[in-house]
């Protein structure tokens, strides 16, 4: 009976809870089997290269990318299924029985460029997994910045008894640029707040109870012009990179906010410091930018009224439990022959 072999790449001091309980899960997904093999052997690489990575050409990304350990080519080499947020480049030569990976993450882009395709293995992402507490996220930082949270601290500090008032988001417009899992989670939570919810996204679907109106890609423009608010979360791929140029900015609403919890690669980050300095947009926030860590000395640290926050908009509170329990069910899927679920292409979108 030929065991099926599953490698868990991702670096356990992620986790945020005993080890003991990580090695349950291990033990719930053998139950679903008895041909289930578990190894765990660590590969990783720095949020710098997965940047470099989301977007060809690799060049520079394969320059820098660190050499698999003879531990990592094995345990690539017999690995079957693989749960992890990074892959060595040439996957198709280190892993030749590989047929599925799970990502860990919502993001693959850093995943396309291993060369799975090569190989006809599958690639399934983690998206929605962290979709309410990133839409948490969002909605907090538009309530901080509208709300005058900011300047009430200062004052505070300053023991400055001065009033001052905040706007309501009642009756404002939210737009939200990429309609996934996150976007829907925020929609709702928008909705719930008395927002007139607003929605872009690349392919038809069927209609939202949270959405008032969605937009294709040509209709951009007009969304941004009705929003107060625009929440960026499409995924990376080639047709969003950069897609909140200095044009794109100017179409949005004057005084309006802008979040963006997607990729740092979606934005001119020249043009958002630009829009926020000429004041055309009130305030900003990012959780993420297109060179992470953000260098020490960036513009982007002292940009007006820009609130940063370093790619941590999710929660790590029960996020591994949650990815074990989609990956269990995913599982089932992949033993039952069935079609997996958050299939992604397995290659950049545009090879």
């Amino acid at each position: 009976m030929e065991p099926i072999e599953v490698l868990v790449a991702y670096p356990l001091s992620w986790e945020n809870r005993p080890l003991a309980e990580v090695e349950q899960e291990a033990a719930q997904m053998r139950a679903l089997d008895e041909r289930i093999r578990i190894t765990f052997e660590e590969y990783a690489e720095p949020q710098s290269l997965r940047t470099l990575r989301g977007k060809p050409p690799f060049d520079q990304a394969r320059g820098i990318a660190p050499a698999v350990t003879a531990a990592q080519a094995n345990a690539f080499a017999r690995a079957e299924v693989v749960l992890s947020l990074d892959l060595p480049f040439d996957i198709d030569r280190l892993a030749p029985r590989l047929k599925w990976v799970q990502a860990c993450g919502a993001g693959v882009a850093q995943l396309q460029s291993a060369g799975l395709d090569r190989i006809g293995a599958k690639l399934t992402s983690a998206a929605g997994i962290a979709s309410a507490p990133i839409a948490e996220f969002v909605l907090a930082r538009i309530l901080s910045a509208w709300k005058l949270f900011p300047v009430l601290e200062h004052q505070q500090r300053d023991q400055n008894w001065t009033p001052v008032y905040g706007r309501n988001l009642a009756g404002c417009t939210i737009g939200i640029v990429g309609f996934g899992a996150i976007g829907a989670a925020i929609a709702v939570r928008a909705k719930a707040l008395g927002m007139r919810v607003l929605a872009n996204r690349r392919t038809p679907g069927a209609e939202h109870p949270a959405v008032e109106r969605f937009h294709g890609p040509a209709d951009l423009h007009a969304l941004l012009a009705e929003s107060d608010a625009v929440v960026l979360c499409a995924p990376e791929t080639p047709e969003t990179y950069r897609m909140f140029d200095a044009a794109t900015f100017r179409a949005m609403k004057p005084g309006s906010y802008f979040c963006n919890v997607a990729r740092g690669s979606l934005v001119d980050e020249a043009a958002l410091i630009e829009a926020l300095e000429s004041g055309h947009l009130s305030a900003a926030s990012i959780d993420v930018a297109a060179t992470e860590p953000l260098p020490k000395g960036d513009p982007l640290w002292s940009a007006p009224n820009l609130a940063i926050s370093p790619h941590s908009a999710a929660s790590v509170e029960k996020y591994f439990q949650n990815i074990w329990a989609f990956f269990r069910e995913n599982m089932q899927r992949y033993l039952a022959g069935e079609e997996l679920a958050n299939l992604c292409s397995p290659c950049v979108p545009e090879c």
